[in-house]
């Protein structure tokens, strides 16, 4: 959150948060798509060494969880700001991004437990398509990009 303070002015701001938005939704993944396949126990172990690139299954999960766990919290913080900086696009995109790449990452990791031949260490590049790199790019554009102003993403509720 330390480089949202550093910016000066509303719109500075409110394009910080979006950039840490979409990083705090690509963290949470893993720990979402564990919960929401309910997936345990040794597949778990494997997955989870194979994201975080070490043999260390224990280590990994606790490392897996102190993030997801900060990953919420400072989500919690950047909802509120993004209301403070009277930002009404920015949670709405926000969630259309979470959707989208929710999506894109369960399938990216359905993959990784079926291909066995897989590297390890994929976690930073889960393939997306047009559309959600798009969506992405606005959110994160800095105030001085020219994507801060355009393109112009259609805004639909999830």
């Amino acid at each position: 959150m330390r480089p949202v303070a550093s910016v000066a002015g509303r719109f500075g701001q409110a394009a910080r948060l979006r950039t840490v938005g979409v990083l705090l939704i690509e963290r949470c993944a893993v720990v979402d798509y564990l919960r929401e396949r309910q997936v345990a126990g040794s597949i778990r172990d494997i997955m989870i060494t194979r994201l975080r690139a070490t043999d260390n299954s224990c280590r990994a999960l606790l490392d897996e969880h102190r993030d997801y766990v900060l990953a919420v919290s400072s989500g919690l913080c950047v909802d509120h700001l993004l209301n403070c900086v009277a930002d009404p696009l920015g949670p709405r995109l926000l969630r259309r991004y979470e959707a989208r790449y929710v999506e894109q990452f369960a399938s990216f990791c359905d993959n990784l437990l079926v291909n066995k031949e897989q590297p390890i260490g994929l976690r930073r590049t889960v393939p997306l398509p047009p559309d959600v790199l798009l969506l992405k790019s606005v959110l994160m554009a800095s105030p001085t990009s020219s994507t801060a102003t355009g393109p112009k993403v259609p805004v639909q509720e999830v």
